[in-house]
């Protein structure tokens, strides 16, 4: 491992974030946390992701952290995509979507002839940048895989790569048991991250190369970060550990470093404001929060059952959509439901919402970050995973933790351009989901007790005094720094 002996205590860490909203937000964080450690950050990517994260980062600057950025121009029109398609948030189809995947690679030229400049005592990336392993490498310079999602998810999916039981079954429903797990948990092919699963389309055998060159890049970093936290999943974190021999550092809830900017609870925009003046007058645990992330789209035919049972159900509900999302459903949604909810188009104040007493549940895709908001503020989940890891995320909210109902989708679907295709839940599941999280005594409360009990140890997780995620951070700063080679197995 090569360490500059000049910055032993205080070594720069260089952050290169996967290109999408839900990859990009956790990194950023971390680059606050480090930052707020002392450590000299630069983060590394594209011109336009770059000037999404200004405010952040020249924040960072003023409250005294030392924090840089490198752009690398993204070649759009050479990889076959459209105009300034540097985000996988503007990806509108799946063949779009592999060509996007692929063309991260062609930032790896321009990020060797940047190291030199930089020469970081550590390169932590993306999972999904697994080229930077190699070019890290040969600086000699360590690279921490950074996994988006849980220790849990990240078992499973070695686990998946490595006995590969998916290759048991006949149908694409059929279930079949993961082995090498702490607890008996069983999937289907339909449920099977998206890298398992690859639709036709004229990238598909690059994109099986670019999965197998993901899990290699894994196998050969000096070390994995996660966003999650050590109580929440301890066997996963210790299975994790000794199944990839490698060090493993779970730092989160890593949003919670806004905390300690004072940042949390304060009305920063117009649009807090409005939610949180809305949210006011409602009773306790009465309001429930709907989003499927920055990335999914739903059909008209779905969205009309969801709005068709939150009339039946009567209950105070925010809706976060997509802008893109059919305007014309959503401007009769709006009219429709002016009484009782509050439709929010595009960014969501999400924290702030979820944080708030009147929320009683929340509605789910299952992406991670979504996921470790709600259990940091004890909110118990409808979880309705889409694709990607999400229902391996699902499987650790309803079946390990406790803490949610499924509503009722199986399989797996990006919903990008072929929406009517997709599985639509009816309203008399959804209706039933809620009230089952929602309603009083019985299930619902024995949800709500268990979900503030896992929130009140995730905060506790990330106290600068003893703190698991916090002894984590610490851990890490020494291992990069040489001083500590291993992690323990388990943190008290």
């Amino acid at each position: 491992m090569a360490v500059n002996e000049s910055e032993d205590h205080h070594p720069h860490i260089l952050i290169f974030p996967f290109m999408a909203h839900g990859h990009m937000i956790p990194l950023v964080d971390l680059a606050i946390l480090l930052s707020q450690r002392g450590l000299t950050v630069t983060i590394v990517s594209t011109p336009f992701n770059i000037a999404r994260i200004r405010p952040t980062i020249d924040g960072l600057i003023c409250s005294g952290c030392d924090v840089r950025v490198i752009e690398l121009p993204f070649p759009c029109k050479e990889c076959g995509l459209p105009e300034n398609c540097e985000n996988f948030d503007m990806i509108t189809s799946h063949d779009v979507a592999a060509r996007f995947m692929l063309a991260t690679r062609s930032l790896k030229e321009q990020f060797e002839k940047v190291m030199p400049q930089i020469l970081p005592n550590c390169v932590i990336s993306d999972f999904l940048l697994s080229w930077t392993s190699e070019v890290a490498h040969n600086f000699n310079i360590p690279r921490i895989c950074f996994s988006v999602t849980c220790n849990f998810s990240s078992v499973l999916r070695f686990c998946l790569n490595m006995h590969k039981p998916q290759d048991g079954v006949s149908t694409a429903h059929e279930p079949f048991l993961v082995p090498g797990l702490p607890d008996k948990v069983e999937l289907t092919k339909s449920q099977l991250p998206d890298a398992f699963a690859y639709r036709e389309c004229e990238e598909k055998e690059q994109m099986l190369l670019f999965s197998k060159e993901v899990a290699n890049a894994e196998e050969e970093s000096d070390g994995i970060i996660v966003n999650s936290f050590y109580e929440l999943e301890p066997s996963y974190v210790d299975c994790y550990k000794n199944t990839t021999g490698k060090p493993v550092f779970s730092v989160g809830p890593l949003f919670l470093c806004h905390e300690k900017r004072g940042e949390r609870g304060k009305k920063s925009s117009i649009r807090e404001e409005e939610c949180l003046d809305w949210l006011g007058p409602k009773k306790e645990r009465s309001v429930l929060y709907i989003s499927f992330g920055s990335i999914s789209f739903l059909s008209r035919k779905q969205m009309e059952e969801i709005k068709m049972g939150l009339k039946k159900l009567g209950c105070f509900f925010i809706w976060a959509v997509k802008e893109l999302d059919d305007l014309q459903f959503i401007d009769s949604l709006e009219e429709e439901t002016r009484d009782k909810g509050m439709i929010i188009r595009g960014w969501a104040p999400q924290a702030v919402i979820l944080s708030h007493p009147s929320i009683g549940a929340f509605l789910t895709h299952c992406g991670w970050n979504s996921t470790i908001e709600a259990i940091s503020f004890g909110v118990p989940m409808l979880t309705w995973p889409l694709f990607a890891e999400q229902h391996l995320n699902e499987k650790l909210v309803v079946q390990i933790l406790g803490i949610g109902v499924k509503v009722g989708s199986d399989v797996i679907s990006m919903a990008l351009g072929e929406e009517d295709a997709v599985q639509v839940v009816k309203r008399e599941a959804i209706v039933e989901a809620v009230q089952r999280v929602m309603g009083p005594g019985g299930e619902g409360e024995r949800l709500r007790e268990r979900a503030r009990k896992v929130g009140d140890t995730a905060r506790k997780a990330v106290e600068e005094q003893g703190g698991s995620s916090s002894l984590n951070v610490d851990y890490f700063i020494d291992f990069v720094n040489g001083r500590r080679l291993t992690v323990p197995a388990s943190i008290p």
